[in-house]
């Protein structure tokens, strides 16, 4: 089994990993780079993953990927149309009405994102959903057996897909077999998520030769907050303010339960005024009832405007008149936002800020990305609730010495000057770290 690591070993996100044998082959994750002032051009994308397909070609080829987010899946509609790709139900389903809505608002204020969405739309429906590997009991002895049926065979590689916490709603860890190797893909993870402990699933894998592991976090030595930390602090915010608006992702799963969470505690009615988010919070509501909060309301707008003479506005600020609102956002709504503060009096309203602060604070971030800083600067009160989706480095160290596998360790997802050798885990597993500022990115076990 021959590994490659054609992007991600110095550098977070972009992450593409091939996984290979003599007649087969698949990638994990088709990355785009995190937003850059120096980005590729899309036909020098299509170039690159040209390049992918053409060279060491297998007779049994596939893509899979591990979470929606734009820096593992954002090339997905570069890959050749004969080379079946996987994703979870989950990934699929947000990705599909992420376009879905985004075609239908663009179509005819911009006619080429809305052709883009449509060509995206148009793949996802090829696109085959990986289904999670579960185990249950033989009927005969009671031990523990594989249901085969939901493991994927592309060739000679079986491909089983278990559910990770992350801050991407249908996040999966690949495990690869093939000739006698078992090759464990974290992809992206945190300890613990909405009903998904990492430790837990790690202990369902069993023996492995070769782990990948993401290591986004290994520079960073600050503890991180948990879930509950974070809904703890925004409650604090929401009880003192009688208007809160919350600037999240509509991807992240373990946020919006948290926010929603945190409404129920204070007694404030959760709203939106985007059509992602709406469709992303009934989605979890109804999937995951215990965990959100039993109804939410669509901000009353009309083509983009607050309509404030409306009946719509009326029963809306008869539902909220006593005890304000929460409302969650994203970084698209920035007009919006602006157009309803101007309603309400800046001394009662605040902004949760529950996102990457690098956005903010990093010059070129910042020039990438100038409406996060406008957001904040609408605001007279602005509170920073986050907490990341990626393991710490303890995590990290956890799962390795748990997972001890037999021949190495890769790091991707990491910064170029980071180091799986910094961790607190036994000399021997040091030893065993591969592909570290050696200018090789191929094993072969």
């Amino acid at each position: 089994m021959q590994i490659t690591i054609h992007r991600g070993l110095a550098q977070i996100g972009g992450c593409i990993t091939e996984i290979a044998t003599k007649t087969s082959r698949i990638f994990i994750d088709m990355g785009d780079n995190l937003p850059s002032e120096e980005d590729m051009l899309d036909t020098d994308k299509k170039e690159f993953v040209h390049r992918l397909f053409t060279d060491n070609v297998k007779v049994n080829e596939a893509v899979f990927y591990t979470h929606a987010h734009t820096d593992h899946i954002g090339m997905i509609a570069y890959v050749p149309g004969n080379v079946p790709q996987y994703m979870s139900e989950g990934t699929r389903g947000h990705c599909q009405l992420k376009y879905s809505l985004l075609s239908t608002l663009n179509a005819y204020e911009n006619k080429d994102l809305h052709h883009l969405c449509k060509i995206q739309l148009s793949i996802l429906k090829q696109v085959k959903v990986v289904k999670l590997y579960r185990e249950e009991p033989a009927h005969t002895t009671g031990m523990i057996q594989p249901w085969t049926s939901n493991a994927e065979r592309i060739g000679d590689i079986t491909v089983k897909a278990y559910e990770v916490p992350h801050s991407a709603h249908g996040s999966i860890m690949l495990l690869v077999e093939a000739n006698g190797k078992r090759v464990l893909h974290t992809g992206d993870f945190k300890r613990k998520g909405l009903g998904v402990d990492f430790k837990e699933q790690i202990k369902r894998v069993g023996q492995v030769d070769v782990v990948i592991t993401e290591g986004t976090l290994l520079k960073r030595s600050q503890t991180i907050k948990t879930e509950d930390d974070v809904r703890r602090q925004m409650v604090k915010v929401m009880k003192k303010h009688k208007y809160v608006f919350v600037l999240t992702s509509s991807l992240n799963i373990d946020r919006l339960s948290s926010v929603a969470l945190a409404t129920q505690e204070c007694g404030k009615p959760l709203t939106v005024c985007s059509s992602m988010m709406l469709h992303s919070i009934k989605g979890y509501m109804k999937a995951m009832p215990d965990k959100f909060c039993k109804d939410v309301k669509y901000y009353p707008f009309s083509d983009g405007i607050l309509d404030t003479e409306s009946e719509k506005i009326r029963i809306f600020e008869k539902w909220v008149s006593n005890k304000g609102f929460v409302q969650c956002v994203s970084i698209g709504q920035l007009q919006k936002v602006r157009k309803t503060l101007s309603y309400y009096n800046p001394k009662d309203c605040a902004l949760i800020y529950s996102m990457w602060q690098g956005y903010y604070k990093i010059p070129a971030q910042m020039r990438l990305n100038p409406k996060f800083q406008e957001f904040r600067k609408m605001f007279e009160y602005v509170y920073d609730i986050h907490t990341s989706g990626h393991a710490d480095p303890a995590t990290i160290a956890e799962i390795l010495t748990l997972l001890n596998p037999t021949e190495g360790i890769i790091g991707i997802h990491k910064e170029s000057d980071a180091s799986l050798s910094t961790l607190d885990i036994s000399d021997e597993l040091k030893a065993k770290i591969m592909l570290e500022h050696q200018g090789l990115n191929q094993i072969t076990i």
